[in-house]
């Protein structure tokens, strides 16, 4: 009987661990040499190396990329998730040991591609989940999470959510936030039981948030509707803030909010807002 070797042994085995023992996990090795796991862990034993744990299901993306808003997609994407995005801390587990944040936005399926969009933005290189009628950005990260909370979004956000300051958002960026936010929770709506069609847009949100927004308009000579808080027994409530629009007038409030947009906005809402001003 020919004596053999152990295959951990194998210098053509050896060699290729060593080149890669840093920058691939066990199972790629495994399988890139046609052998198994146990083979690979032997030899790591064998030359005396310790294989880093790679975890390759952890997306590659900026993760600097809301430190400082000095862009106007920065900012718009800041207003979307100030409308539609959440930030949780989710509790340790046996994998994962330590609290970690996490960033997640909704967005229907006829809008994937404002979420394709901010991936683009933000080079983000993993995927996005398929989730009931819509699609779901979604990552952990203490950096990104630790910058957005800086920038005025928190945990529960719905009643408490505060309108940025200029030092988080500059005033020259501020009309990229606001079409952000209104992309997320806002709407135009058409009356066609009038004569004369007349637009509503909405934005919903807190007092104080919308508030802050009719300022903007105001300076513009944009005039607002009053707050019309939504639940009247509640101490502390959502509503909504109303600006009104008849045919072929009123075109400042577009002006204003579509200013400069390039590729920074909804279709859909763009669309209905263009053509019932032409």
């Amino acid at each position: 009987m020919l004596y053999t070797k152990p295959l951990y042994k194998d210098l053509i085995i050896c060699n290729y661990i060593k080149e890669n023992y840093l920058i691939k996990g066990i199972k790629p090795m495994a399988t890139a040499l046609g052998v198994n796991q146990v083979t690979i862990k032997g030899s790591l034993k064998y030359l005396n190396l310790i294989a880093p744990k790679i975890n390759f299901r952890k997306a590659v993306f900026n993760e600097n990329y809301f430190e400082t808003i000095n862009t106007k997609d920065k900012a718009y994407f800041l207003g979307l998730l100030y409308a539609d995005g959440n930030i949780y801390k989710t509790l340790p587990t046996l994998k994962h040991k330590k609290v970690r944040k996490r960033l997640q936005i909704f967005l229907n399926a006829e809008d994937k591609y404002i979420l394709e969009l901010f991936s683009n933005y933000l080079d983000y290189k993993g995927k996005l989940y398929k989730d009931r009628k819509g699609y779901r950005f979604l990552i952990h990260n203490d950096k990104i999470v630790s910058d957005l909370e800086n920038l005025g979004i928190c945990e529960r956000k719905s009643l408490i959510l505060k309108f940025p300051t200029e030092e988080q958002v500059p005033s020259h960026l501020i009309h990229h936030f606001i079409r952000g936010y209104f992309d997320g929770d806002g709407c135009i709506s058409i009356d066609n039981r009038c004569k004369n069609l007349r637009a509503t847009v909405n934005f919903t949100g807190t007092s104080q948030f919308l508030l802050k927004i009719s300022e903007f308009f105001i300076a513009k000579n944009i005039k607002a509707s009053k707050f019309y808080i939504r639940y009247k027994n509640m101490p502390t409530s959502a509503g909504t803030i109303n600006f009104y629009l008849s045919k072929n007038k009123n075109t400042e409030i577009y002006k204003y909010i579509y200013e400069d947009k390039s590729d920074l906005f909804m279709s859909r809402k763009h669309d209905k807002f263009l053509n019932f001003i032409l």
